[in-house]
Parts: structure tokens; C-alpha cells; sequence
């Protein structure tokens, strides 16, 4: 069982012992998060000489990169010496390491996107972009590294091998997602291929109602990738009634009510009020959310 969360695993671990009456321990390997359960295969042999970067040194190694690869009078010269630049680019590279587009593929894309956008601008700076992560590619590899999302591909060439899964399990259950990148969505198709003995069978709980389409948008996404990827048999599960009315499933009945209603439900008796914000920006909704904490 992978949890989203590892809070979420130590919550699972102690509702199992509670309900087997066996030892928490009993459960430490075969309920655990997705991120521990990646790192554990990922660092297992050929891979385990591996050295894994900490985000600050990740910043570390951008910042130098951008200092000696971009001129005054490149697109992004006056970045170099931006304190935010190398934040920004380390997350635009995290998106495209969990999307699988690697600079080769960046860089192949160029031609055709400036061409649709007819932007010599994007070509530029694109260009400059591709050459940043490509050197950040090349650096780690030469030293020997790899960044967290690098560890999602090893674990994934690691099952294409044949390796035992932790456990030698042939059942992955995956609760509490809604939302899957391509990185993740590759290492399960790498488990959902193996063949033989190690066989294994993936199962995914999707929080997800086809009546309710904006307050499960998220969730419809993802079963639409996976429709697309994999063969899939899909099973309904009834929710629990709801016995007490709180804030959150009142809001959730007023904003996302079933879309065969003309109208929200009533309001049911006792219902607590609920005060609806509306911010400019993020840093605007941070602020007013914090102002309300500090009220209670």
C-alpha cells in the first residue's frame, strides 16, 4: 500500500495493527509513501553509489551554471545576477524531468512551437533555457548525481529489470492521488508490465464523481491519462454517508452541488456560517488567510 503522504502511511499502519491486532512493525514495509518507496528502490544495486542532491546545493550548481553559460547579451543576460532566477529554473527543469522532456526533446520542439507562435523571442529564450538544462544534465552526471525527480526514472529502469519489488509484492495499491505526472505514471506502467514470476498488479483510488465535474476536475484528468495508457477495469465505491454537517461538506454542498439540480440543497438545520474571500493574488489570500488564524 502506497500512501500519498507518510502520514498518511503511519496513519494506515496503526488502523491495520489496531484492526489485526499484529505489531505496527509488522507493516512497516508493506505500507509506506510513494516518495519512501521510489527512494528505496531507486537506491537499491547498480545504484546505490549514487550521490542525491539537496535542493540547496541543486541552487548551488544553477547559480554557477547561469554565471558562466549566459552573456550580458543573451535573452536571459540580466537574470544572471536575479537572487530568483535560479528558483525559477530549478522548478521549470523539475517540470520537465517529471513530464519526461529531456533537452533533447526541448530543444527538437523549438522549430515548430516558435514557427506556430511566430516568436523569435521564444526561440531565444527557449534556446537559452535548453542550454542551461542541458549543461545541469551533464553536470550531474559527471559528478555522479541525481536530483529527487531523477530518482522516479531509476526506480522505474530498476523494474524494467526484472528487480523484486519491495516485499516481493505483486499487488501495488496507490491511495489518496488525484493527480499523477508522466514520471509517475511511467514507473507504474514499468510495474504493470512486468512478466513471470514477478508479476503485479497496480490498483489506484480515485477520489471521483462524473455528476460532480468541477470539484473533481483534477481527479477526471488523471482517469482520462490512464484510460489512454493502460487497460483499465474500473470499480465504483459507495462513500460513506456524511453524519455531521461541517463547514467543509457544507461548502462543498453550496459550490459543487450535483449537476442535476437547477439549484444548490437547503441548508440543513445548524448549519456553522462560512465567510467566502476573494484575493487578487496568492500572496493577497496568504495574507487574509493568516489574518483569520490569528482571530481564532
Amino acid at each position: 500500500l502506497l500512501a500519498a503522504s507518510e502520514t498518511q502511511a503511519k496513519t494506515y499502519r496503526e488502523w491495520l495493527a489496531k484492526e489485526t491486532q499484529y505489531p505496527v512493525a509488522d507493516f512497516e514495509e508493506s505500507v509506506t509513501s510513494f516518495r519512501r518507496a521510489v527512494r528505496d528502490i531507486a537506491t537499491h544495486p547498480p545504484f546505490d553509489k549514487i550521490k542525491h542532491l539537496s535542493l540547496p546545493f541543486q541552487r548551488m550548481i544553477l547559480s554557477s551554471l547561469c554565471q558562466r553559460l549566459l552573456n550580458p547579451s543573451d535573452f536571459l543576460g540580466q537574470m544572471r545576477e536575479s537572487p530568483g532566477f535560479a528558483n525559477a529554473l530549478l522548478e521549470r527543469i523539475r517540470e520537465w524531468k517529471l513530464t519526461c522532456i529531456s533537452p533533447d526533446a526541448l530543444e527538437a520542439s523549438i522549430p515548430d512551437i516558435s514557427a506556430r507562435l511566430e516568436s523569435e523571442t521564444y526561440r531565444r529564450k527557449t534556446g537559452e533555457l535548453v542550454r542551461l538544462y542541458r549543461a545541469y544534465e551533464e553536470f550531474l552526471k559527471e559528478h555522479n548525481l541525481r536530483d529527487p525527480e531523477d530518482l522516479l526514472h531509476l526506480a522505474a529502469q530498476h523494474i524494467r529489470d526484472q528487480a523484486l519489488l519491495p516485499g516481493n509484492a505483486n499487488l501495488v495499491l496507490m491511495d489518496g492521488f488525484f493527480r499523477l505526472n508522466r514520471a509517475q505514471r511511467e514507473l507504474l506502467t514499468a510495474i504493470a508490465e512486468r512478466t513471470g514470476n514477478s508479476q503485479a498488479e497496480v490498483v489506484l483510488t480515485l477520489p471521483y464523481d462524473a455528476q460532480r465535474p468541477l470539484l473533481f476536475a483534477a481527479s477526471e484528468r488523471t482517469l482520462q491519462a490512464l484510460r489512454e495508457e493502460f487497460t483499465t477495469h474500473e470499480t465504483v465505491l459507495q462513500m460513506s454517508p456524511t453524519l455531521a454537517s461541517t463547514p467543509l461538506s457544507l461548502l462543498e454542498s453550496r459550490l459543487f452541488h450535483h449537476s442535476s439540480l437547477e439549484e444548490a440543497p437547503p441548508l440543513p438545520p445548524n448549519s456553522l456560517p462560512i465567510q467566502i474571500y476573494d484575493a487578487p493574488n496568492n500572496y493577497v489570500e496568504a495574507e487574509m488567510a493568516a489574518r483569520e488564524f490569528k482571530r481564532l
